[in-house]
């Protein structure tokens, strides 16, 4: 789970409590993965109709909006233990055994986006690590703690990034977050407890072309 970067120092393993956080948080971070992997899959469809001009920026709040059309449901969230909360700008946070997670797309470079000038951004990635954030190993549940559920495209805009991070500390508001450890969430059908196939209901994620407009935006 750790390499040498590209400067060739090698990068410290995550913690012990890391993957006790990734594996206590299996049931909604394989709902989320599932229902990011098809949101993704179905705004690319969508966007890439013919006569269609893509919008970068609308591929992401088209996402978005799949992800929380799927998550909102009631009865979704007491079965997979984790309540979705859309927040003001399209943003996406789930309550999951206590702990805070935002649903963010990551950088280029794979990390946590820039907080810019949101004062929210800014204050749910100041999570300075001590030893109260965590519990002891012999602990069956932490403290609750901020987490960011980071997703990216490759080039043909299938997902290609789903990871599990822990903010620490940022320093302006145009770099990136430094995070205390950063996972790949495993894809689900790789769980040892199996989970629903979100690609067996894409009706969940079909959206009326009609809906976006008759006519294209202009390129800009």
């Amino acid at each position: 789970m750790f390499s040498d970067d590209e400067d060739g120092l090698t990068k410290d393993p995550p913690p012990p409590h890391a993957y006790r956080t990734l594996y206590r948080h299996k049931s909604t971070l394989s709902f989320f993965y599932r229902a990011v992997e098809a949101a993704t899959e179905r705004a690319r469809d969508l966007l890439r109709k013919p006569g269609l001009h893509y919008d970068g920026s609308f591929y992401c709040h088209l996402v978005r909006y799949l992800i929380t059309n799927k998550a909102i449901s009631q009865e979704t969230q007491k079965r997979y233990g984790f309540r979705f909360f859309p927040l003001p700008n399209t943003g996406l946070e789930v309550l999951s055994d206590g702990d805070r997670i935002r649903i963010w797309k990551a950088t280029g470079e794979g990390e946590i986006p820039p907080p810019g000038d949101s004062a929210g951004r800014q204050a749910f990635c100041d999570q300075p690590i001590d030893p109260t954030l965590f519990a002891p190993e012999d602990y069956a549940i932490v403290n609750p703690g901020r987490l960011v559920l980071l997703w990216d495209t490759d080039t043909s805009l299938g997902l290609n990034r789903f990871d599990l991070a822990c903010p620490w500390e940022w320093k302006t508001i145009w770099d990136s977050p430094k995070a205390h450890w950063q996972l790949a969430v495993p894809h689900p059908a790789t769980w040892i407890t199996p989970v629903e196939d979100f690609k067996s209901k894409e009706e969940d994620f079909e959206l009326d072309l009609d809906a976006l407009g008759d006519e294209q935006p202009e390129d800009r």
